[in-house]
């Protein structure tokens, strides 16, 4: 960018002449210490605060290591700044200008036209008719007529006779005497008596009706429509093209401003001591890798550790720290690994009762939740399902280790085949993976 005035002329030139005398005094790369503008962590590997540890079986409990942690300084330096420099500018643009149009459009109306036209309806036409029939010819009369009446009804009952025999001694005996059942008194009565003499015709008139078609004819009023051309006025658009003067900014460059900045002054060494704790044992294959990230120790910043698990059996977590010179001891102690929907209830499941031949009771389930390092007790009762009379019981730990695969437990007494049980099997997890004691109880029966 170009000098505005003399004045940023001399200001520049001023500046290049410090910069070349810098340069001529200051000793060559080989002597001189470290440079005020270098990058951090550009030329030195070990500038990242980091270290990475590696703890087998045999490694112990405490692991040490050095760790180089970048110390910065301030240095101040000259800087151009931006500033917002003002000015005008004649611009064209586009404005959106309403107009009126008048605009034909098809309507459609209704219109009534006479017309001639014929139809077909049905009327009624009545009309009476002589209609003639055969009926039988009677000749009727009434007769006195007498039947006899109902017979009366027999009465009867049983009467007791005594007497004496010839020895002197009394003797009765029942016999059954019956009145009435003579003929009952007649009755008469008149009844129609009818002779039939034949056929006779008898004939009346009867009034008949039917449809009959007729056509009617005459103008009648048709309603019709049909297209007709209108016009409306219509509110329309068109861009017309308007300059104007806007005023603008443009971002400009000036010298100069005094500024800071962190540049690598050194590299300072610590010993960094990680106390792993006692319960935390490996198994001779396994093999844990964690990073010590050191931070701070500029300007006066106290140095701060922190702990990155990469690979580690335990979950680990930091209970102490301290800083004592270059020296940093960090101490660890183990935290819940597993959460309850990794071990728990959900994680059992299959439980089935099965009995032997010989009466063996073994109850077999699988067990998603048997961790590594987490103790699982089970403990199982086997009662009868009617009556709740305890039948059997079992239990049973596992140390950790056998994800997926049955676990079968042998019940202390023998089962018949002739009964319904019900099982219940009590799991507890514990262990320095858990935080709290977990216990679940599933059920089933047989």
């Amino acid at each position: 960018m170009k000098p505005r005035t003399l004045r940023d002329l001399a200001c520049r030139c001023s500046l290049v002449a410090l910069l070349a005398l810098i340069t001529a005094c200051s000793p060559s790369s080989s002597e001189a210490g470290p440079n005020p503008l270098a990058q951090p962590g550009v030329n030195d590997p070990a500038a990242a605060n980091s270290q990475t540890i590696t703890r087998t079986a045999q490694s112990g409990l405490n692991l040490q290591t050095t760790v180089l942690v970048d110390i910065y300084r301030k240095e101040a330096y000259q800087a151009e700044y931006p500033v917002q420099v003002p000015y005008q500018e004649t611009e064209t643009y586009y404005e959106q200008v309403p107009y009126t149009e008048r605009v034909a459009y098809t309507d459609y109306e209704e219109y009534y036209e006479q017309e001639y036209r014929c139809s077909t309806r049905n009327e009624q036409e009545c009309n009476y008719e002589r209609e003639c029939r055969r009926v039988p010819d009677r000749q009727c009369r009434n007769e006195r007529v007498c039947r006899p009446g109902p017979r009366e009804p027999e009465r009867c009952q049983n009467v007791e006779e005594c007497g004496t025999n010839a020895r002197g001694e009394r003797i009765c005996k029942t016999r059954r005497v019956c009145q009435g059942g003579g003929q009952g008194r007649e009755e008469c009565r008149n009844e129609q008596r009818c002779d039939n003499n034949g056929w006779r015709e008898e004939c009346s008139n009867e009034r008949r009706c039917r449809n009959v078609p007729r056509q009617h004819c005459g103008y009648e009023s048709v309603r019709k429509t049909r297209p007709v051309t209108k016009y409306r006025d219509e509110t329309r658009y068109r861009q017309e093209q308007r300059t104007r003067t806007v005023t603008k900014h443009r971002t400009e460059m000036r010298c100069c401003v005094t500024k800071e900045r962190d540049v690598l002054d050194r590299q300072d060494p610590y010993m960094v001591t990680v106390q792993f704790p006692g319960n935390a044992v490996l198994q001779a294959h396994e093999v844990e890798t964690v990073k010590v990230i050191l931070s701070g120790g500029s300007n006066g910043q106290a140095v701060q550790a922190q702990l990155e698990q990469l690979n580690t059996v335990y979950n680990y977590k930091v209970v102490h720290q301290s800083v004592q010179g270059n020296t940093v001891v960090i101490r660890l102690e183990i935290g819940a690994r597993y959460s309850q929907a990794e071990i728990g209830e959900a994680t059992v499941s299959g439980q089935r009762l099965r009995i032997l031949e010989d009466n063996t009771a073994i109850l077999s389930f699988v067990d998603n939740g048997n961790k590594v390092r987490v103790q699982s007790l089970y403990d199982v009762v086997v009662t009868d399902a009617s009556t709740g009379q305890l039948m059997a019981s079992g239990q049973m730990q596992n140390a950790g280790g056998n994800v997926g695969v049955e676990q079968r437990i042998t019940l202390s007494s023998k089962l018949g085949f002739d009964r319904k049980y019900a099982f219940t099997l009590t799991v507890t997890r514990s262990g320095p993976m858990v935080e709290n004691q977990i216990s679940f109880v599933k059920r089933g029966t047989r």
